[in-house]
């Protein structure tokens, strides 16, 4: 079957790269072809929305004397100065995209067009990361199918995720929601908690299955850096913090200075300026594959990332990860808790003691969990697909 994956926008988070290309792997090896949205319309706005982006260059071009605005530059083009400073600056993540991960610009162009092209598709999987926390996305509905209203195609969520514990829809929403996901053939979901909300309030039973990134085995991403030829990561001690803040800068201190360890971080080594023509090799976002092999080299990983977590799990590298509130901690806990490592998650310096940072990992235990989770999560992939 010809499947469509709907995920996050394909652009520059490691994390959401990878579960979109670990799931289209997974549902290949089942025997099907799958092609996942990039997640991008392009800029067509109508004529009242480009009013609004002209006032707007026009304040900071001439007001607050910005050159990187030109008010006139929405009236003619598709893309503005954002867009093309993202080309640059995800010039590699977008080499993974287009090498390793088979796209399409599925909600680029009218409605018609659009409803012609879901006739390509025998089925939709939803999922994974938070394409289900409205805060997220600008409508809902879409990861929800409402395109698909009347029609006969099959219909997946997949390792759908919410973000949190608690219920973020307004009523009009949940009301909208709740009906189209009856049309669904089969809802799973990432973390636990999440079975309660779609039981409450979407009224569906859902599957708790693991993150489609933990479905592929750390041969798998070997294989991908060994492709790609990777260099070696420039420390021993790899810090991916996606939120900056002093109190994650002292629990980076104290774990260097406990382990005596070098820190090094897969992100850009400085914020983008707003000439692009100053643009140099420490803005961009290195590879999706050197970012795989920070984790593979790393002899101790910090991180506030559910997916930096999820890959020091997979690779068995002992870890602290720092609950990140903005990012939702509870698909942290879910994780954690999956494989009794609940004691891993801080929320400030003062929870580090020197014997958290040093305690032994059962990674024996965690790896068997990990085994019999990904052999009933790729069973509900498959029983769905072929149902």
């Amino acid at each position: 079957m010809n499947i469509l994956i709907l995920t996050q926008p394909l652009r520059w988070n490691y994390g959401c790269l990878l579960q979109a290309y670990a799931l289209q792997q997974i549902v290949n090896k089942l025997g099907h072809n799958a092609t996942t949205d990039i997640g991008t319309e392009g800029k067509h706005f109508p004529f009242p929305i480009k009013l609004l982006y002209f006032i707007n260059g026009l304040i900071k071009r001439y007001l607050f004397r910005d050159s990187a605005y030109n008010p006139f530059f929405y009236f003619f083009k598709k893309w503005d100065h954002t867009a093309k400073l993202e080309n640059i600056i995800m010039k590699q993540t977008h080499n993974f995209i287009t090498n390793y991960i088979s796209t399409t610009n599925f909600f680029h162009g009218k409605p018609s067009t659009i409803k012609k092209r879901l006739s390509n598709y025998d089925g939709i999987i939803v999922g994974s990361d938070q394409v289900w926390r409205p805060q997220f996305n600008g409508s809902i509905t879409r990861y929800f199918l409402d395109f698909t209203t009347g029609m006969n195609i099959k219909r997946i969520a997949y390792a759908a995720s919410f973000g949190t514990n608690e219920w973020e829809y307004n009523k009009q929403q949940t009301k909208k929601c709740a009906h189209l996901v009856q049309a669904f053939d089969a809802v799973s979901v990432r973390e636990k908690s999440a079975i309660n909300l779609c039981k409450t309030y979407l009224h569906i039973k859902s599957t708790h299955v693991l993150d489609p990134t933990m479905l592929l085995t750390t041969n798998d991403y070997i294989s991908l850096v060994e492709k790609e030829e990777e260099t070696q990561p420039t420390g021993d001690l790899l810090t991916y913090i996606l939120t900056e803040s002093k109190e994650k800068k002292a629990i980076l201190f104290k774990i260097k200075s406990q382990l005596n360890l070098k820190p090094f971080n897969p992100m850009p080594k400085n914020n983008p300026p707003k000439e692009l023509n100053a643009i140099t090799n420490e803005y961009l976002y290195p590879s999706v594959t050197l970012w795989i092999k920070g984790f593979m080299d790393a002899k101790y990983i910090v991180t506030d990332s559910f997916h930096g977590t999820v890959f020091s799990i997979l690779f068995n590298k002992p870890f602290i990860t720092i609950a990140n509130k903005e990012g939702g901690i509870d698909r942290l806990t879910s994780l954690l808790k999956t494989f009794n490592l609940e004691n891993r998650l801080i929320h400030s310096a003062k929870e580090l003691s020197n014997e958290l940072i040093n305690a032994p990992f059962d990674f024996e235990k965690v790896n068997s969990i990990i085994t019999t989770e990904r052999v009933k999560s790729i069973q509900f992939i498959k029983r769905a697909l072929e149902s």
